[in-house]
């Protein structure tokens, strides 16, 4: 085993982890469950920089099932020669914005710690001391980041969620605990 690679999850003694234990799955829990309410705290701004206008409205009119001529078609309509963008195009772009709300609210999560005798995580998530704490290996292939402790909730701009480029802070938002 690679200590590197393993990192451990406090459970109470419940059905929960009897089922983990049988099945060998893990859950993935959604943010709004979670005990914290810092923890995955959606900072939101929904407002689109100038220049990323017109590749939020492609995704979204591709997300629609448009053809590739069909978008063509609407974007020249939705935004002008100048890159003014119309109310219809404000409207695709408010749609954008609550669809990714909607599919960020339902992001699954499975929290890891380094250490497996602490004792605030024994008290909190193991069942007051009365559970137990699981080393699980992780491989290559799952991606795992460590958290950043932060003073107040990242602000997060949907569009950058629809960027190729990968940023220093994606999912920013996700690996960000308040520093208490």
């Amino acid at each position: 085993m690679n200590p590197e690679k393993l990192l451990y999850r406090y459970y109470p003694y419940n059905e929960y982890l009897l089922e983990t234990l049988i099945t060998k799955k893990a859950w993935y829990s959604k943010p709004e469950a979670f005990n914290d309410p810092f923890d995955c705290h959606l900072n939101f701004d929904d407002t689109i920089p100038s220049d990323k206008y017109e590749k939020c409205i492609r995704w979204q009119l591709k997300r629609e099932g448009r053809s590739d001529e069909q978008i063509e078609r609407d974007i020249r309509k939705l935004i002008s020669q100048d890159g003014a963008v119309n109310n219809d195009a404000k409207q695709v772009l408010d749609n954008i914005a609550e669809s990714t709300l909607e599919v960020i609210r339902n992001i699954g999560v499975y929290c890891l710690s380094e250490v497996n005798a602490n004792v605030t995580m024994w008290s909190h998530y193991a069942g007051n001391h009365s559970g137990i704490c699981l080393g699980v290996l992780i491989s290559k292939d799952v991606f795992a980041k460590k958290v950043t402790y932060v003073p107040e909730a990242p602000k997060v701009n949907f569009s950058e969620l629809l960027d190729d480029s990968p940023m220093q802070n994606d999912y920013k938002w996700i690996f960000s605990k308040h520093h208490d």
